[in-house]
């Protein structure tokens, strides 16, 4: 499993570098404004693609060594179609800013869900090769194509970003279903309906856990862009993507750990709270090097507009290492087929960033938000470790708070 995990992580270093490059080249091109824009329009597709992924997320990877996989495309592939459409529209319906980039939206939301599949499908059949290519691939293309675009075509700002971004999409969704098509087929199931039923059995609570999720991360959105605008939003959101950054060896400890608790095939199990204890420290680290780095620099980097993003590193770093725990735990308990726990864990962290946001922005800013993401974060925390404790009654609390953040039981992984 560490050597799957490590071959995951280095391969989303890698989307992490570019992802940062496309970044700060954008930033420095488009300015805070349109950084701003494109930020909230990347919430709305975060919603979209929830919606989306009922049938086509991470349910797939729990079904593909269970079910017929041309059987799951097939299914989620139609749901995603349908959702995006119907998604979208409710959005553009109810003025989430989304007008002008409307049929770009639509076009993203509709490719990013489809390659999604294919990555799910991938994980679940624990092709980390095909998997770590697909990631790459993509996010090389869109910077390729941004910097081409950007430099030959007219195009009018955030569009220029849109188009890139379709494109790489398209490209990679091609890779894919080349890729893919030599697939082995496991498991059948008697007919499409028994299939969708099933799936929604259990993808129901990854849906609500996902999107309350959501909602509790980037409420703040929303709350800064009413309060302050797009500028003040594009610096807070900038600082947060790059701070996010953080969650890259979670994230890839996550999904190794969903993969293989959920594989029926797989008898050798991880220790869930060792994998906790290795983000923790590896993210931890990772944040202390964001914020020694100066203010001057960051400026430098992506230009005057974000002077202060050094700012929202520190004070929404803590969040982000909270974060890393909460995402390791939820996958340990998807991958067991509970998915309520991180649904209710979600709805503690909504409920309390709602309300402090409610308070908080308004009178004190960027910096109030900081404060609503880190109290969310940690009740969201609380209460998964909180059932762990209370499921797995073989383990004393000093002694599972020990496995989690004592660095000399690393060696023991």
């Amino acid at each position: 499993m560490i050597k799957k995990t490590i071959h995951l992580f280095f391969s989303r270093v890698i989307v992490a570098a570019l992802n940062f490059l496309l970044l700060i080249y954008s930033a420095r091109l488009l300015g805070a404004e349109s950084r701003g824009i494109i930020n909230l329009l990347i919430v709305n597709l975060s919603i979209i693609v929830l919606f989306s992924e009922l049938f086509s997320g991470p349910i797939l990877v729990y079904f593909s060594s269970r079910i017929n996989n041309q059987k799951l495309k097939l299914v989620a592939g139609i749901w995603n179609l349908i959702s995006s459409c119907i998604i979208i529209s409710f959005l553009k319906y109810i003025n989430l800013g989304i007008d002008e980039f409307y049929f770009e939206l639509l076009i993203v939301s509709i490719l990013f869900g489809n390659l999604g599949i294919y990555q799910m499908i991938f994980t679940g059949q624990e092709k980390i090769k095909e998997l770590n290519f697909i990631l790459v691939i993509n996010s090389l293309l869109q910077i390729i194509l941004f910097f081409v675009i950007s430099h030959f075509v007219p195009l009018a700002d955030v569009h220029i970003y849109f188009v890139a971004w379709i494109s790489a999409l398209g490209i990679s969704n091609l890779i894919a279903l080349t890729i893919s098509k030599n697939e082995n087929i496991i498991g059948e199931i008697n007919s499409y309906k028994d299939l969708v039923k099933e799936i929604f059995q259990k993808s129901k609570w990854i849906f609500l856990a996902n999107l309350l999720h959501l909602l509790a991360v980037r409420i703040i959105y929303f709350f800064v862009e009413s309060s302050y605008g797009n500028v003040k939003l594009g610096i807070m959101g900038t600082g947060i993507s790059l701070t996010e950054s953080l969650l890259l060896i979670s994230s890839s400890i996550s999904t190794i750990l969903y993969s293989r608790i959920s594989n029926i095939n797989v008898k050798d199990k991880p220790n869930e709270l060792l994998l906790c204890n290795l983000g923790f420290w590896i993210s931890l680290l990772g944040w202390i090097i964001l914020i020694i780095l100066p203010e001057s620099f960051w400026s430098l980097l992506i230009g005057k507009d974000f002077f202060g993003i050094r700012m929202i590193f520190i004070f929404y770093g803590p969040s982000v290492l909270l974060m890393v725990l909460s995402t390791i735990l939820s996958n340990f308990y998807s991958g067991n087929g509970n998915y309520k726990i991180p649904a209710i864990g979600s709805a503690l962290g909504l409920f309390f960033a709602t309300i402090l946001s409610v308070f908080l922005i308004n009178k004190y800013g960027i910096n109030g938000a900081m404060v609503a993401a880190f109290i969310s974060n940690l009740f969201q925390l609380v209460w998964l470790v909180f059932y762990y404790k209370k499921s797995q009654t073989n383990i004393g609390f000093i002694d599972m708070i020990n496995s989690i953040f004592n660095p000399f039981k690393l060696k023991q992984i």
